[in-house]
């Protein structure tokens, strides 16, 4: 499917893999239970989510889940800004490196445009 659409829509190739190796069924559960679990430990939580699923109601399902929201939404918050500190510099020095390798042509400017003035 990356191959198609990144060819059908002329979008980025590299992000279109990205995107499909980062973010798909088998990499779901690792990513949300070391997102709970970086949470917790920073919370020093050391209860496991558990779930009832006798009470499927709107009201239920709430309170089941809310107290696990805050190691959630913490846990998410400090890979987040872990991985954004790890892949910056690294995306930063490849497309330095892309643009020595490969630096714009130098044309000559366009001139004024005639409606100007």
């Amino acid at each position: 499917m990356v191959f198609f659409f990144a060819w059908a829509l002329g979008l980025n190739f590299l992000a279109l893999m990205a995107g499909a190796f980062l973010n798909n069924p088998w990499t779901v559960v690792p990513i949300l239970g070391a997102t709970y679990w970086v949470g917790a430990l920073l919370l020093g939580r050391s209860d496991s989510p558990s779930f009832n699923w006798q009470d499927m109601s709107f009201s239920g399902i709430y309170e089941q889940v809310m107290p696990y929201a805050m190691p959630f939404f913490l846990g998410g918050m400090v890979l987040s800004l872990l991985g954004a500190a790890l892949a910056y510099p690294l995306a930063y020095f490849f497309v330095a490196k892309y643009r020595r390798a490969h630096p714009l042509t130098q044309t000559e400017p366009l001139p004024p445009s005639q409606d100007v003035g």
